[in-house]
Parts: C-alpha cells; structure tokens; sequence
C-alpha cells in the first residue's frame, strides 16, 4: 500500500553472481575488491555481511546470477573466460540463496534458476522447500537463455533453439503451478486423535500430461508461505516480455538509457494488462551501478576506475558466452549490423542492450551514464561496452544520485533498481546514504510491509488473477 504522501515508492535489490563476478567482468581485479583482499569470497563471512547490511537497509532482496556453467563459446573453449574471469566461478543459486535467508533472518533473496537445466518436479519441490524454511522470503528468476551452450554441453542435451525454450518453460511454469496448489490449504490436519495426518480428498494428483512433460503428482509439502514462490524474468527479447507479463511479479531489465527505459516498461506493462492481470502485479527493475562520492568529481574519479579496468578480451568472452556465439571468429571492427542476432541460441537482444539508443538520450539524464551511442557499432564496441558493464552508470553525489533515481522512476522507466556494484562489499555501503535520503524523501520503505517478499513487492502471480 502507497504512503498518505502519495509519492511512488521505489523497490531496490541487490544484483551479483557470487563469489566472484559483478556485472562487469574485470571487478576482481579492482584494488578495494573484498576490502582490498580481507575477505575471501569462497566463504561464507562476507556475504553474512552483505546479507545483514542490506536487511539493515530494507532492501527488497538478494538477487543471485547464475551462468549454469563457465561460458566456452568463445573459440569453443573456456579459456578466455578463465583467464579474464568472464564470468567463470559462480556458486548454484539456490544453494547460495538458502544461506543468505539463514544468515540475515528478515531478508528475502532471488534465485536464478535455469528451466534447461531443472525439471519442473524437481524445481518445484526446491521452491517449495525453501519457501517454507525461509518462511516466505524466497523468489526465483526463470531464465531460458542464459549461457544455454554451456548447460547443454555439461547436461548432454541437445541446444534448443531460442523461442523454443520459451515453449518449454510455458508447460514448464504450467507444471509447477499445479504441483504448489496439489494440496488444498487445508489439507494437512495432524489430527492424532481421528487419526489424520492428512486429508486425502484435499490432496490431488495433477496428472499433467504436455509435449515436454508428464508429471503425476501431487507435490510432497503443503501450501508455503506464499503458496507460489515470487517469479522473476530477466527477458529482453519480444518472447521473453511476454513470458515476463504472463508469469513474473518481478522483471530485472537492462536499459542504457531513460528512451529505452520508458520504452520498456510501457511495453511490459501493456502485455501485463492484456494477460488480465493488473499493471501493478508486475515490478520492473532497471539496472544501475550507484557510484556515489562525496563531491561529483569523487564519484567521477571512482567511474573512471572502473572503465580504466576494462579489457576488451575479457568482454569478448562474456558476450560470446551470453549469445552462445563466437564472436572471436569475426574481426574485431566487424559491423553489428552485418550480423544476426537471430543466429545467436543465447541473448538475442545483446546488440540492443549495449549502448546508448541515441545521440541525444545522455542529455535527458546528466548524472546517468551509458556507452556512448555509435552509429555503426563493432563487434570491438560491443565487447569494450560489456567489459565496462552494459549496466548504465548513475554517477554522483548521494543528492544526485537520489535525484537521478526519482527522475527514472517519475518518468516511468522503472519501478525500481536492480543494482550492481564496483566492488564488494564496499560498494554496498558507499549506497546506504542515498537510500537513508530517498527514506528522508518518503520514496522508500523505513520497515519491511510484511514478511514475505511478496509482501514487499505488492503483487500477486498469475493464478491468483481471479482473486478479489
């Protein structure tokens, strides 16, 4: 529910693919990286920082990435990505995510959570299960087509093509949703006296039978706190929206600018509405790297650092990996526009994430910061912007970056931010003050509205659209 000021309110997560990667993938080797090397990322003590430092701040969750496995698309190898440290070493998000729900009591934490690599028994049994030992603090980002090469490789399936993942992951959703309502909410009675465990006419088979899956059911556990655990989608592409605006309560987005920001959210929020469900049911995140300083020039100084860090070899293998294409096999000054991204089995829409949409969008947004627009990118300029983070940049004091912030989401670009960081955990505190001003400003929650992530969210998924 909206405050008496009527101001929007702002939902912010965390975005990382722990132990290791930011959303850029040379932030390893950044000087204050794990406090200049006091931490060791491969254990647990910094994230039960990071965790208990983002509940302090009422953040809405801990969004995980998971790749599914080390990207060797480049020339058909993982070396590049080991070498530069593309994102290579990532803890299974869902194992990551039941800790961070221990280690920080009231956080709520996001899995990602690959549907070629689970079947939709064994996933809804996990959700299930974490939701009820998280007490409802659980959500999982349903991904098709991240790193898809890679998962088929080490699963020994085959690669499917990319708008048939999206086919598979609909009867996948349709499964899973049938499996968390097998049991009526009052089917487990624990009754010693009748005896009855459970109510056996309240606890139903689902006898699924689809093109891509058979399932009997029903599922081992009763309703969970939320009785459907918090969908989230990461899809650019017109298939992925569309999945998004069917079943997700949470898109994170990746726009370069405030154009395609607006353009973004009014598209998703059109397809939401046409699903029959209502536009607020849906939380649109755009991504953001907050680097805030105590003057501008201090916050200019800490973006500079990490442009400086960039190597164009390291974000040759992240896009390779991304698209699942081998971008090592074309010269470095070869046109986008002389390829397709249909071609691509992974992220079809990389070419449109990278840089600015046009000359003039930098100048609606003076402390919001993209690749610079090109009017024939290269394959050279792709992989420079994604070394440097496709992520735009919000750069500047904590007033200007609080100012920043509100003018996204009064402009209708997002519905809050999905935020990266230069540097764990540095990066995290260095956020705290804008947050603590956007609180001051009645943009941002002082207390957590309820205990589930649902609750902070304030939407509802796809089969509750009939509800009143």
């Amino acid at each position: 529910m909206a405050p008496a000021n009527s101001k929007k309110q702002m939902h912010f997560t965390l975005f990382t693919f722990p132990p290791f990667v930011h959303h850029y993938p040379d932030g390893w080797r950044h000087p204050q990286e794990m406090l200049g090397g006091i931490y060791n990322p491969l254990e647990p003590d910094v994230w039960a920082r990071v965790a208990r430092t983002l509940e302090a701040m009422k953040v809405d969750a801990f969004f995980v990435g998971d790749g599914g496995a080390i990207y060797n698309s480049n020339e058909n190898s993982p070396a590049t990505s080991l070498r530069y440290g593309s994102q290579t070493i990532e803890f299974f998000a869902p194992t990551f995510v039941t800790a961070v729900t221990m280690m920080a009591p009231e956080l709520a934490s996001v899995a990602t959570v690959n549907t070629e690599e689970l079947n939709p028994w064994t996933f809804a049994r996990m959700a299930s299960t974490m939701d009820h030992l998280s007490k409802g603090r659980v959500g999982f980002n349903i991904v098709t087509g991240l790193n898809p090469g890679g998962l088929a490789d080490n699963l020994g399936i085959e690669l499917r093509e990319h708008d048939a993942r999206y086919e598979r992951a609909e009867e996948f959703m349709q499964v899973c949703y049938q499996l968390w309502q097998s049991w009526d909410p009052d089917a487990l009675v624990r009754d010693a006296a009748l005896p009855m465990f459970a109510d056996p006419d309240k606890v139903h088979e689902i006898n699924f039978q689809g093109e891509y899956f058979q399932c009997r059911g029903p599922l081992q556990l009763p309703r969970s706190p939320q009785e459907i655990p918090v969908i989230f989608q990461a899809g650019q592409s017109p298939r992925g929206r569309q999945f998004a605006a069917r079943h997700a309560e949470g898109v994170f987005t990746i726009s370069p600018d405030l154009p395609a920001m607006q353009s973004y959210y009014r598209d998703v929020k059109d397809r939401v509405a046409n699903e029959g469900r209502r536009e607020s049911d849906l939380a649109i995140l755009t991504g953001i790297f907050p680097i805030v300083g105590v003057s501008e020039a201090a916050a200019q100084e800490k973006y500079e650092k990490l442009i400086e860090l960039a190597t164009a070899e390291a974000g040759l293998a992240w896009c390779s990996g991304y698209a699942s294409w081998n971008f090592a096999q074309v010269p470095f000054d070869t046109k986008l526009s002389d390829l397709d991204a249909k071609e691509f089995a992974g992220i079809q829409s990389i070419f449109e994430l990278t840089m600015a949409s046009s000359a003039d969008a930098a100048s609606k947004t003076p402390h919001l910061y993209a690749y610079p627009h090109v009017e024939e990118p290269t394959v050279r300029d792709l992989c420079i912007a994604n070394a440097q983070s496709i992520v735009p940049k919000v750069v500047g004091t904590v007033d200007q970056v609080a100012d920043q912030m509100e003018q996204i989401i009064d402009a209708e670009g997002a519905d809050g931010f999905m935020f990266s960081t230069v540097h764990m955990p540095g990066s995290i505190d260095e956020l705290a003050p804008v947050l603590a001003e956007l609180q001051r400003r009645g943009r941002f929650r002082k207390a957590f509205e309820g205990p589930t992530l649902r609750d902070r969210l304030g939407t509802r998924p796809l089969p509750w659209v009939d509800r009143a």
